[in-house]
């Protein structure tokens, strides 16, 4: 098998407001995932690592402030959740008219954290799920060999303009937040794959000298209530601001202190480093433009297939 990355993004439609602005509640809305069966075994790829996966069986700048006015976009409707199919899989053809077999249960993954997982700054709303989901559909369709295999976005909220839009991101968010979040929505879907990105609140107009802390205890929350899900924690996006900026860099540090010595104590855990993106990549204080959101996914994407190469991911064969 060859590696390669797609080059599908994400279109120029509005994209839609968070109705999660201004100051952070606890109300949470419970769906199921939607599940799109692909169309072949599906090859996450990084460098020149090809893998199989195969279903088994932010005004005053927060990162929710871009979310609070008109000029955001539409609200996000949510037309899907009378009709739930989390785990589910019709047989059916995707756009290449290929038939697609139904699986038994796709591999669950959890988009965890803020704003920036819900996609705000994006042009669809999509954020950097919908340019991974695009990822992990071209890697199912550049072989040709194997079984469909399917992937499944989960989480209590709906946002982007693709074909799974489940996630767990919540406006405003801190990481104690985040983590109540996910004390009700993990056990709940029971994610194969936690995508987690928090914190960036805490560095804005929380408390950035205790964030490294809460972040140590939502590992072990996580942890704790998945022990056999695999943990992808994210270093920060850069901000604008350069006081901010320097913040996040000593909190980046503690990020990945912190996902080092869990892995060395035989978590399932690896970081995804986002280096890549630069303040140039914003749309605003905090928040990734479309380019920006692109860079994280590509960082996931490498992640994942690491953790399909460590034998992490449920039915994942190493492939050459």
């Amino acid at each position: 098998m060859t590696a390669r990355l797609p080059g599908p993004r994400t279109s120029s439609t509005a994209a839609p407001a968070d109705p999660y602005a201004g100051p952070r509640t606890d109300g949470r809305r419970g769906r199921t995932g939607r599940v799109l069966a692909l169309t072949a075994a599906g090859v996450v790829t990084a460098a020149a690592l090809a893998v199989t996966l195969l279903a088994p069986g932010t005004a005053p700048a927060d990162a929710s402030a871009a979310s609070r006015g008109p000029a955001a976009g539409a609200a996000d409707a949510r037309p899907g959740d009378a009709a739930p199919n989390d785990g589910l899989q019709a047989a059916g053809h995707l756009g290449s008219g290929e038939a697609v077999r139904p699986q038994a249960r796709p591999l669950r993954i959890m988009p965890l954290g803020d704003s920036i997982t819900f996609g705000v700054g994006s042009s669809t709303g999509s954020g950097y799920r919908g340019p991974l989901w695009d990822l992990l559909q071209a890697d199912a369709r550049t072989t040709g060999a194997g079984a469909p295999a399917a992937i499944d976005f989960v989480g209590s909220r709906q946002a982007g303009a693709f074909a799974d839009r489940d996630n767990e991101g919540h406006s405003g968010a801190l990481i104690r937040q985040i983590a109540q979040d996910a004390a009700a929505s993990v056990p709940l879907r029971r994610p194969d794959v936690i995508l987690l990105h928090a914190g960036t609140n805490d560095m804005n107009r929380g408390e950035p000298l205790a964030a490294p802390g809460r972040l140590e205890e939502l590992v072990e929350q996580l942890h704790a209530d998945a022990p056999d899900a695999t943990l992808v924690v994210a270093t920060l996006v850069p901000a604008r601001p350069a006081a901010l900026r320097a913040r996040i860099d000593v909190y980046n540090t503690e990020v990945r202190r912190i996902v080092a010595e869990r892995a060395a104590a035989g978590y399932r855990v690896l970081p995804a480093d986002m280096a890549a993106v630069t303040p140039a990549d914003l749309t605003d204080k905090l928040h990734p433009a479309d380019r920006g959101y692109a860079k994280m996914a590509d960082a996931w994407h490498t992640a994942l297939a690491t953790a399909a190469a460590k034998g992490w991911l449920p039915g994942a064969v190493a492939g050459g």
